[in-house]
């Protein structure tokens, strides 16, 4: 019998124009129709609110009230915020994100206190700030000394935003981080790649979309932020009154423009929303596909991978025994699961370290490990 369907890395069968391997789809299993009721009821919570909110909007003087200078005035401030707090959120998250994936002990704490301005009250995050940077704050002498000023000032603003969006950013960093095959960025170090590089043109790369979504993420919570605001930065009009700030005043004169002024941000919001989801659009896995692969060559590979010139001699110390490994010569280290080969060359390669532990030389070793993974260069 003949398949209509072949992989076009066998010789047997009928070749077909289209490989097999896109025509394959894994095989998902369906939610239960409970849960997929309680989605959409979920989803509608959601939604419905914004569309009655979108109802109420006086749409015929929509265009009148946008460009009243009162609005244009709450939308600079608004934005220049949102700008600058998102900037800020993004350097500090990033670099803290970083520093959390490399840290060992203490990274779970850590990661709760970044979690904590979401926990806090807006009002409590307010007085934090006042306590902290305030007029009578913690920091107020140095302050003082550089004639800085937060409390009650547009840096008051920014510095409210980067305290309630910092949060986001990490999250989203530290989550592509520790996505990421630590087997890469060692094989990178095992060839001699610094460190900055492996940052440059490895790590940042890698994590942009996480990065740009961190961002975006950040820059959508800045637009909507209210409580930590106006109890550090209070509410002064082309100063410290942000668009969530002049649509609360708003409501109490007239519901109509209050309405019209949550239409606008709601639309900015959902822009900033697309900027952060595009990195998801556009970065998906390559599909696989079957390859015919030619007789390997083993004399070529043999050439390839012979070293150039004399391999010196490796002599370890571990434990106060001395381990030599004879210079141009193959040698292999057998033992039982567990009796720490992978340990061993671990330590020789430098991915280890122990204080019972010496390399008597500074010979440059190479581990390729079961796992290989090889650094890609941006």
């Amino acid at each position: 019998m003949t398949s209509s369907l072949s992989d076009p890395a066998s010789s047997a069968g009928v070749q077909t124009s289209t490989p097999i391997s896109s025509q394959l789809k894994a095989v998902t299993h369906k939610v239960p129709a409970l849960f997929v009721a309680i989605g959409i009821i979920a989803i509608a919570y959601i939604v419905f609110p914004v569309i009655a909110l979108a109802l109420r909007v006086p749409w015929e003087d929509f265009a009148a009230i946008a460009q009243d200078p009162s609005t244009v005035e709450l939308l600079k401030t608004t934005l220049s915020a949102a700008a600058w707090s998102t900037v800020i959120a993004t350097l500090l998250g990033t670099a803290l994100a970083l520093w959390l994936s490399q840290l060992r002990r203490g990274a779970a704490a850590v990661r709760l206190l970044v979690y904590l301005p979401l926990a806090m009250p807006p009002v409590v995050s307010g007085l934090a700030l006042t306590a902290f940077i305030g007029r009578r704050g913690l920091l107020a002498p140095v302050l003082n000394f550089f004639g800085w000023e937060f409390a009650f000032a547009f840096p008051g603003v920014v510095a409210a935003h980067v305290f309630v969006t910092l949060p986001f950013v990490v999250v989203a960093v530290d989550s592509a981080l520790r996505q990421i095959d630590s087997e890469i960025t060692a094989s990178a170090r095992g060839v001699g790649i610094g460190q900055w590089t492996i940052l440059g043109r490895i790590t940042l790369p890698t994590i942009l979309p996480a990065i740009v979504t961190g961002l975006g993420l950040a820059f959508a919570r800045s637009l909507g932020e209210f409580g930590t605001t106006i109890t550090f930065a209070g509410s002064m009009p082309g100063v410290t009154r942000t668009l969530p700030l002049g649509i609360y005043l708003e409501r109490e004169v007239s519901a109509e423009n209050a309405y019209a002024l949550s239409a606008i941000l709601i639309g900015i919001a959902v822009l900033s929303l697309v900027v952060a989801g595009l990195p998801m659009l556009f970065t998906r896995p390559a599909p696989q596909r079957a390859h015919v692969l030619d007789d390997m060559d083993i004399d070529k590979l043999r050439a390839l991978t012979r070293p150039v010139g004399d391999s010196p001699e490796i002599a370890v110390t571990s434990n106060g025994t001395t381990t030599r490994f004879p210079a141009n010569k193959t040698t292999a280290i057998v033992g039982m699961n567990g009796s720490g080969k992978t340990t061993l060359v671990s330590l020789i390669a430098g991915r280890l370290t122990s204080s019972n532990f010496q390399l008597h030389d500074h010979t440059k070793v190479i581990l390729l490990t079961q796992n290989p993974g090889l650094p890609k260069m941006a």
